[in-house]
């Protein structure tokens, strides 16, 4: 089926236009956070991970989970940033001011620069497997019997 001239040019016209542009960026010589770039680029990966969150979502998430709440808090008073802003409406000095929250931490509990939450994650369920291995071996009579009903005898058994 051929569709007139005249529709086609209506749908053409309807379409969303699109602007291109080319963009050059040139690194300042003196950057505005004056921290090495690894604590930089973790502070602001770990804020923008939740961004539409407010930011101390973000923020607690470079801590462990045991004292999160508190070294959270405390980073967040020292740099006197609101914890209920969003990571898009931080400026570059708040940012700032949270890297230099953030290598006073690290200064003084350097682990934490090398903290990462994703690995504890990883690591929970191995460790809820590894307090109580009997859990493993406790069978529940109803999954131990066959497509018939018949009772099977029990596999993972410490007798």
């Amino acid at each position: 089926m051929v569709e007139p001239d005249g529709q086609r040019q209506r749908d053409e016209e309807q379409s969303a236009t699109v602007d291109v542009a080319v963009v050059h960026f040139t690194p300042l010589v003196q950057p505005q956070i004056q921290h090495p770039f690894k604590l930089v680029e973790k502070l602001i990966r770990n804020v923008f991970q939740f961004r539409r969150k407010y930011c101390y979502k973000g923020v607690e998430k470079l801590f462990p989970e045991a004292s999160r709440f508190e070294l959270t808090q405390k980073m967040l008073q020292n740099a006197d940033v609101d914890p209920t802003l969003r990571p898009t409406e931080l400026t570059i000095p708040q940012f700032r001011a949270l890297a230099d929250a953030y290598a006073h931490l690290c200064t003084h509990e350097p682990s934490l620069l090398h903290y990462e939450f994703r690995e504890e994650l990883r690591l929970k369920p191995l460790t809820k497997q590894g307090n109580k291995p009997e859990d493993t071996f406790i069978m529940d009579e109803k999954l131990n019997k066959n497509k018939h009903g018949k009772q099977e005898k029990p596999t993972n058994s410490l007798f």
